[in-house]
């Protein structure tokens, strides 16, 4: 299993819905289902960064949840109003390219972790 988060970045963070239903699932400390469970994140946001800050603060996040973070390919869509059609597909072959990659890459992440996790 795995948990594959795709955010928007609101303000340089993470909405405060997102941080809620992580905290709630981080409970009880000793015994939450986050703790290793495999994490990859992506986002989209209208600024020219992505969602950088966003997911730097979700990789901090799941450092207390003792959660494992993929640590690439990052998966930051800038300009975000431009790259999705009025049904909210993506327009761009170049982000579904790294969308793909990064799902790819994850499967591998989450199988090697289910074998052998390193902490």
């Amino acid at each position: 299993d795995g948990l594959l988060i795709a955010t928007p970045e609101y303000n340089y963070g993470i909405p405060g819905v997102l941080k809620n239903a992580i905290d709630w699932a981080s409970r009880p400390a000793n015994d939450t289902p986050l703790e290793d469970l495999p994490v990859a994140l992506m986002g989209a946001s209208v600024s020219f960064v992505g969602t950088a800050r966003a997911q730097l603060a979700l990789r901090n996040v799941f450092v207390f949840t003792k959660s494992p973070v993929l640590p690439g390919p990052e998966v930051l869509v800038a300009g975000a109003s431009k790259q999705f059609d009025d049904q909210g597909r993506l327009t761009s072959e170049d982000t579904e390219d790294f969308v793909r990659d990064l799902v790819e890459r994850f499967e591998t992440f989450v199988r090697r972790w289910e074998r052998e996790p390193a902490y």
